[in-house]
């Protein structure tokens, strides 16, 4: 018996010892590919990285920051501090969305152009213009979750003169009226790339037309639906829309770089709005996807199952594969990422505040799974 005993005893601190130490070679491992991934290239700069890796299961638990906040500022980048978080806003648009879905306030099956159509900038007549028909009064609420609209994208289908704007008028504070006078004015009306419902096509667009019937229909801001709705009940305390809300921390923000300029410090990014306007940190939108997918933030589970239907993108949510491996989250363009494997349980929240990375961002994922899956 005292054999028996002691053989358990033995093979329960072996467990202890064995895991304590593939935990401790997981955290030397990511210690070293963010310590390397840091890069003080003039043109490409990789300031700072922020993460939180964790695999429950596995009772594994990584949250660092690295690198200074700035490059011109001798700030020791933190976990705790902030980020723009780009289309990972998405998400929380389109949370709202069914939110108000099974609050019975939105159908969407209904066109935007139902809750929308006694706006004064957005010219349903012209707003998609495809094979020489126009179809913006047919586009749903569905069809601008799932980015199969056929609008076209300020951002990308008119770069050269969205970005020569912006850069003209660095300081401008934008509204989703302005966004859409810039966009009739460029004539991105007349770019769609499809007719409605036919297939694919990223468009920020379609995200500020949701954020317009948030509006409408609660007769609120964007600004307080986010916080009324998932802000405040999740407790994300350093979670703000940014430039439309005062800020709600004293963290400072980790500086975001458009290739060599520093967009924190010279450009007012409220053009992101609806679909990219949020500034929060790894910690709160670790918190943000766990509760998404403990049904924290609907009333019926069957409400998150459609948000993620899809093959590669469902409700404001992209589905990635990993190796085989499914995550479910959103990809940002000041280079941040968030992911979420629920058969797992493996959070992975990143922020590289570079838009034009001097690597490869899927890759650097991927070598993220391999270190704490093994």
């Amino acid at each position: 018996m005292k054999s028996n005993i002691a053989s358990l005893l033995f093979l329960a601190f072996t467990s202890i010892l064995f895991s304590q130490n593939s935990r401790q070679q997981k955290t030397e491992q990511l210690d070293s590919l963010f310590t390397r991934s840091l890069s003080d290239n003039e043109t490409q700069p990789v300031v700072n990285i922020l993460c939180y890796v964790e695999n429950e299961v596995a009772e594994f638990l990584y949250h660092r920051g690295f690198g200074r906040i700035a490059i011109d500022l001798e700030v020791q980048a933190s976990k705790e501090h902030l980020f723009k978080t780009a289309s990972i806003t998405k998400t929380f648009t389109a949370v709202v969305i069914l939110q108000m879905v099974e609050e019975g306030l939105i159908d969407l099956k209904k066109p935007a152009f139902h809750y929308l159509k006694d706006h004064n900038v957005i010219k349903f007549d012209s707003l998609h213009r495809f094979g020489g028909k126009s179809f913006g009064k047919q586009i749903t609420i569905k069809q601008l979750l799932s980015h199969t609209s056929g609008l076209a994208d300020i951002f990308e289908d008119a770069r050269s003169k969205f970005d020569a704007h912006v850069m003209n008028n660095p300081q401008k504070q934008w509204s989703a009226e302005k966004l859409f006078e810039l966009y009739y004015e460029f004539h991105v009306n007349d770019l769609a790339k499809f007719e409605p419902g036919t297939s694919y096509a990223y468009s920020d667009v379609g995200y500020f037309l949701l954020g317009l019937c948030i509006e409408k229909i609660s007769g609120k801001s964007l600004a307080e639906n986010y916080r009324k709705r998932i802000i405040e009940p999740l407790a994300l305390s350093n979670t703000y829309f940014e430039y439309y809300e005062e800020k709600t921390t004293g963290i400072e923000q980790a500086h975001a770089y458009l290739g060599g300029l520093d967009v924190t410090e010279y450009i007012n990014t409220s053009f992101d709005w609806a679909g990219g306007g949020l500034v929060s940190n790894t910690e709160d939108l670790k918190t943000f996807i766990q509760a998404l997918f403990d049904n924290q933030l609907f009333t019926n589970e069957a409400t998150l199952n459609v948000m993620i239907e899809g093959e590669h993108y469902g409700y404001g949510i992209d589905i990635f594969n990993f190796e085989g491996n499914t995550y479910y989250g959103h990809l940002g363009f000041w280079g941040s990422g968030m992911f979420y494997n629920p058969k797992e349980e493996i959070t992975i929240i990143l922020s590289l505040n570079q838009t034009e990375i001097p690597f490869s961002f899927s890759d650097f994922i991927l070598n993220i799974q391999r270190i704490i899956k093994h």
